[in-house]
């Protein structure tokens, strides 16, 4: 029997192409972050209905005109076969109208996105809290650039919209301390993006939890400790047992949330007390981070871990991963200690994430390769309030060190080291800034220092 209703793609749905970012055909669902990867020929059949609303017997029998037959009887046997739950929606319209022409260049052996993929962005560098670690520095008043107003936001966030960028951070300072945060956040969420806020879950209250109910919307809090003693080390008096209602508030409204754990010399042997506190709280995502020596903690150098406690605590992360897999997922994405790394011992070129598939924005709109460079004046690429997102992506030469305009040679203890090949934070040239080497000095977090 014909099926002559017209569908096109849900609004749950984003399709890519980026033929210099290793010809990558991909689709992203923003309200599971479910990536998945295609083959070029169902990326074509399916960008039929991505653009505009169509009955699958009309592009059936176009098919057959052209002496090619579709092996599914309709488009439910291709969301089967692909595991697309929800994919193709019964519509007279498209959902998806609109998209960005790129002009990017290709570099060679530079891998790099047609336009962004993720953006990390801050609200504002003002914080309620003042926390020992803290690699921006935040406090009350510390915001020293004029923040955007919601409407300038919300013309940035079409952007990304219209440029198919997967997923949005939204961080601070404390994100919920911005003007008007609540307003904008009920804007930005009926947008086609997956988008998340990192907030130290204090200002959460139970008449803005709602907003945060959004399918596309995920929350990630910091909670250092499943004791008292261990998260008020960091983050300071009376902030345990107040965040303890927050993430109760939070899982009782069915928010997706998220668990950001920095472990510190204080609190490096308590990792599996503070796991069974979370499950027991029902939380089912944990992001675990060693505190660097960034901002506030270089003045708090008591809470860094020496390379041999961080060894140890590795080994403890990847065995409690194992042992809790099934009541917790637990991440860790330090990047000097990538499970499986890749080998850049042929790789010459410089280049990482930043600047490649990942932007960051400033409180007013100017944009750096990540938020680690918002105090590098030479690494600020564009400004939002003057130029578009594409115009800016497509400024090549202003990207010149994030896309290769660096060579391992140069870099400070990095051309003969005996681990080039297992060695990504050689790639990290922002983090490794240093007022008197620059750009390429020796690489933050050494793998060599490590060992040695």
């Amino acid at each position: 029997m014909k099926d002559n209703r017209n569908y096109t793609i849900s609004n749950k749905w984003i399709m890519r192409h980026d033929p210099y970012y290793f010809d990558t055909h991909s689709l992203y669902n923003i309200e599971t972050r479910t990536l998945v990867k295609i083959t070029p020929a169902l990326f074509a059949f399916l960008s039929v209905f991505y653009h505009k609303a169509i009955s699958y017997s009309t592009l059936y029998e176009y098919f057959i005109s052209k002496g090619i037959t579709l092996k599914w009887k309709n488009l439910k046997e291709v969301e089967k076969e692909f595991g697309l739950d929800n994919f193709f929606i019964q519509s007279e319209k498209e959902y998806h109208t609109h998209s960005v022409s790129s002009n990017i260049q290709k570099i060679k052996n530079i891998p790099i996105a047609s336009t962004p993929v993720d953006v990390e962005l801050l609200l504002t560098h003002n914080c309620n809290l003042r926390c020992k670690h803290c690699f921006q520095s935040s406090e009350a008043h510390s915001d020293q650039r004029i923040p955007l107003s919601v409407d300038e936001w919300f013309s940035i966030f079409k952007q990304f919209e219209t440029a198919n960028i997967y997923s949005v951070i939204i961080s601070g300072g404390e994100p919920m301390m911005y003007p008007n945060f609540e307003e904008l956040l009920r804007r930005i969420s009926k947008l086609n993006i997956s988008i998340s806020i990192l907030t130290n879950g204090m200002l959460i209250s139970e008449r803005n939890v709602r907003l945060f109910q959004n399918k596309n919307i995920a929350i990630t809090i910091s909670l250092d400790g499943g004791t008292k003693q261990d998260h008020e080390f960091l983050r300071g008096k009376k902030t345990f047992d107040v965040l303890e209602r927050k993430i109760s508030l939070l899982t009782s409204k069915g928010v997706k949330l998220n668990i950001a754990h920095t472990i510190n010399k204080h609190n490096v042997k308590h990792l599996e007390q503070t796991i069974r506190y979370l499950i027991a709280h029902g939380i089912k995502s944990l992001s675990v981070n060693f505190v660097e020596p960034e901002g506030r903690a270089t003045a708090n150098d008591d809470l860094l871990l020496s390379p041999t406690e961080e060894r140890q605590a590795l080994e403890e992360i990847r065995k409690l991963e194992s042992n809790y897999r099934n009541s917790i997922s637990i991440d860790f994405p330090n990047l000097s200690y990538k499970k499986d790394t890749i080998s850049f011992s042929n790789q010459p070129k410089i280049y990482c994430a930043a600047g490649t598939k990942r932007i960051a924005i400033s409180t007013d709109g100017e944009v750096y390769p990540c938020v680690y460079a918002f105090d590098i004046p030479f690494l600020k690429v564009g400004d939002l309030k003057k130029e578009s997102l594409q115009e800016i992506w497509e400024k090549h030469e202003a990207w010149n060190f994030m896309r290769g305009g660096i060579k391992l040679s140069q870099i400070e203890g990095c051309a003969n080291c005996k681990l080039n090949s297992a060695c990504s934070m050689r790639n990290c040239r922002i983090k490794s800034y240093t007022v008197e080497n620059g750009i390429y000095a020796k690489p933050h977090n050494c793998l060599i220092d490590k060992i040695n």
